[in-house]
């Protein structure tokens, strides 16, 4: 079993903090019903899942911008002195991505509300990258080989696997995951990030931590122009956002299941029974994933915490089909393989050398070392020629593996201008 951990302390405050990777925008420009710009009107912004909102204020031109919001859903609501209020719900805001929210007011009394149901875009006009993003629930619904959160990032556009990342140790690479080539790029030019901390294995091109679906709320996988402020990327970027509690309890459980029961036996390498099995022809073959999710307020609109576990037992099995010396062969018999077998003692030059008579080594010329050896390779148990696999066996391998890929707790307090908020998170 190999455990993998990271501690990550963050206290931070909205105004200075830069890191738009772990956040999305909303964006807008606020009018009067006749195309005229508003300003000064009052934004607030406020997250639906927590209660907890940010306000702003459109400027000369009545535009506004509200950066570092975390992921989830919205409610913009927008006044100004002589118009209705406006609402408008149910806004998605994404890792690394910017929503415009265009607003028209109405003549009335601000104490008036007008709520507005259009959806909103996704604006792309300030930047061209290209990306995929992967929502909480594509994560834990669609059907995904082993459940990693790696499998995704061959799933994008332009991304596929470097040939050897399946053939790496376990002790190099425990958390199972892939070296990506973005658009033929080398995998070394990828950058991971987790929460927008680096997760990148600068040596080995790993991703570090590779965070539990029931952890992940979204995921972006940008594989061209990227902004500059991930400067660390040449091929592409990996941007997960893990979750964290909101006013409601929120939960999961899942487990998943696959073993020798359901397998069909190979009839090739394992027509033979396996030794000291009781008969068995497949062997021992065990996948079972299981675990849960839990997240809620401590205190309502303030405090919020999140916490996962996710546990492997596996027994991997196969089955092997090859040659191994015949019993002859072991006692120097090489004269049914059609080769002839020449005595090295017997000239210095092979041209010289004498063959072994009817290819026999005797008993004496044969290594001692080579004899302890053999001893340890099992005789054939399958009748073939003698140029053809001679052996039939199965086998499995057992590796168990527990994951506590985050415990967070979040503190947030913003209502402009004393917006601040606080993070706490723990990933094994």
């Amino acid at each position: 079993m190999r455990i993998i951990a990271a501690l990550g302390l963050m206290v931070f405050a909205c105004a200075p903090s830069y890191a738009q990777a772990v956040y999305g925008t909303i964006v807008g420009s606020v009018t009067d019903a006749t195309g005229a710009a508003v300003p000064n009107a009052r934004v607030v912004i406020t997250d639906t899942g927590r209660d907890v909102s940010q306000s702003t204020q459109t400027n000369e031109s009545g535009n506004f911008t509200q950066r570092f919001l975390i992921v989830g859903r919205y409610r913009v609501r927008v006044e100004a002195q002589g118009f209705k209020a406006s609402v408008q719900e149910n806004i998605p805001v994404s890792v690394d991505t910017e929503i415009k929210v265009d607003v028209r007011l109405e003549v009335g009394d601000v104490t008036q509300v007008l709520e507005v149901s259009a959806a909103a875009g996704i604006l792309k006009t300030e930047r061209s990258d290209v990306a995929s993003t992967y929502s909480e629930r594509t994560m834990t619904e669609l059907p995904v080989l082993n459940r990693r959160f790696t499998n995704f990032q061959l799933m994008t556009p332009g991304v596929v696997a470097w040939p050897t990342s399946l053939t790496a140790a376990s002790a190099e690479n425990p958390q199972g995951s892939y070296r990506m080539l973005v658009n033929g790029q080398s995998f070394a030019g990828t950058s991971h990030l987790l929460d927008g901390t680096d997760n990148h294995d600068a040596v080995l091109g790993w991703i570090v931590i590779n965070p539990t679906l029931e952890s992940v709320t979204e995921a972006k996988i940008t594989t061209a122009n990227y902004d500059a402020e991930f400067g660390v990327a040449s091929a592409g970027v990996v941007s997960a956002q893990t979750k964290s509690g909101t006013n409601q309890l929120h939960g999961s459980a899942f487990e998943f299941l696959r073993n020798d029961k359901m397998i069909a036996r190979n009839p090739f390498t394992q027509s033979r029974p396996i030794p000291n099995s009781n008969g068995r022809l497949i062997p021992l073959t065990q996948w079972n994933q299981f675990g849960g999710s839990i997240g809620g307020a401590a205190i309502k609109n303030k405090l919020f915490f999140f916490g996962d576990y996710q546990g492997t037992r596996r027994n991997t099995g196969g089955g092997s089909l090859l040659r191994v010396p015949s019993v002859a062969e072991r006692t120097g018999d090489m004269s049914a393989t059609g080769v002839n077998i020449f005595d090295p003692r017997s000239g210095s030059a092979p041209a010289n050398r004498m063959q072994f008579p009817g290819n026999i080594i005797p008993a004496s010329r044969l290594s001692a070392q080579s004899q302890s050896l053999l001893r340890l390779i099992p005789n054939p148990n399958i009748a073939a020629a003698t140029d053809q696999p001679n052996f039939a066996s199965s086998g499995g391998v057992r590796f168990n593996d527990n994951a506590f890929t985050h415990i967070s707790v979040l503190s947030r307090a913003c209502e402009s201008p004393g917006c601040s908020s606080a993070s706490i998170s723990i990933g094994v």
